[in-house]
């Protein structure tokens, strides 16, 4: 991987859109009534996914 300038900025900014992201799926599964497992796994990959894409950034 390649260091330039805005490589630290592209990669915060990646993982705070992965947070918000994953706390909307949160935030939907508890407003449609989803619980148990699903409820806790899909938010967590959702943000797994974002912070992998921040270290291609």
């Amino acid at each position: 991987m390649r260091e330039n300038k805005h490589s630290g900025t592209c990669s915060k900014a990646l993982r705070f859109i992965g947070f918000v992201h994953s706390g909307a799926y949160k935030l939907a599964a508890e407003m449609l009534g989803v619980t148990g497992p699903t409820a806790v796994i899909v938010p967590l990959l959702v943000g797994l996914i974002y912070q992998a894409g921040a270290l291609f950034c």
